[in-house]
């Protein structure tokens, strides 16, 4: 690892701090494409490292959330197994799409379309959530779980099937599912932002424990590169969360849209641009 890729792994755990402060998410939007297309790691292995990361961030941000109240334990336990499945099945496919020599390639593109779906789900959201029940919540259809920070309901037959997906794309993309379940609560159950990144939490846990001893079993973890991140993370996380003290959840809301929005525009531009379609 050359001095230049240092300084670049480290500003990037930076970047993962601060963002896992503001919006309580693993940081995986960030870390995964640019040690994919700024430092060319196999995607295997950049995953792998990514969520190994996140662990020290998953903790950090679990103790923030019972801290503030916000915490979702009730929906962790709810969706762990579902969630471990889908870390499997993720692990599984990147590894059969890293044989065949296309894993970088399906990343990126699978990061196009997520970051897309993500950005809309959000920037549709209602104005103030919170005051609406969400469409989730009004489905009675069999069981359900009622959230502990808002006592709204969600049935078990939508939170399966979600943790389901949203763990494998954890497995294949190394994202903790807080870039997908944040939209999912606050337009589908009405939760303000800030408390649906803190419910999330958990499912965070659950996705970085499980990826990362997956990718470690296969030699596809670079405890060097996690630590050295981890370090900028842990250095700029308390920035985060006071930036995201003092913005208004409105505020917090598009600034969360710009970012995806940003890492989108630069996936699809770096696609292309491997592509051949535009000269470098």
């Amino acid at each position: 690892m050359t001095t230049i890729d240092s300084i670049i792994i480290l500003a990037l755990g930076c970047a993962v701090g601060i963002t896992a402060g503001m919006f309580s998410v693993g940081g995986g939007i960030l870390i995964t494409p640019i040690l994919v297309n700024a430092l060319g790691l196999p995607a295997p292995v950049a995953v792998g490292t990514g969520l190994c990361q996140m662990i020290g961030v998953a903790v950090a941000s679990l103790i923030k959330a019972q801290r503030s109240g916000l915490g979702e334990l009730k929906l962790a336990g709810a969706i762990a197994l579902p969630t471990w499945l889908g870390v499997q099945l993720g692990v599984a496919l990147l590894q059969s799409l890293s044989e065949k020599g296309v894993a970088s390639s399906f990343v990126n593109i699978a990061f196009i379309l997520m970051l897309a779906i993500s950005a809309l789900l959000m920037a549709t959201a209602p104005s103030s959530p919170g005051d609406a029940p969400g469409i989730l919540t009004t489905m009675s259809f069999g069981p359900v779980l009622r959230l502990q920070t808002t006592q709204r309901v969600v049935p078990y037959f939508v939170l399966i099937p979600a943790a389901i997906v949203i763990g494998t794309l954890g497995g294949i993309l190394g994202i903790g599912g807080g870039l997908l379940w944040t939209p999912l609560l606050t337009r589908g159950v009405g939760m303000r932002v800030n408390a649906a990144a803190m419910a999330s939490i958990g499912v965070l846990m659950i996705t970085s424990l499980t990826g990362t001893v997956n990718y470690a079993i296969a030699g596809n973890v670079r405890l060097d590169i996690a630590m050295l991140m981890l370090v900028g993370a842990s250095i700029f996380a308390q920035l985060g969360i006071q930036i995201g003290k003092a913005i208004r959840p409105q505020t917090l809301k598009w600034l969360f849209v710009a970012m995806v929005i940003s890492m989108d525009v630069y996936l699809i531009v770096k696609t292309i641009l491997d592509a051949g379609h535009l000269p470098r």
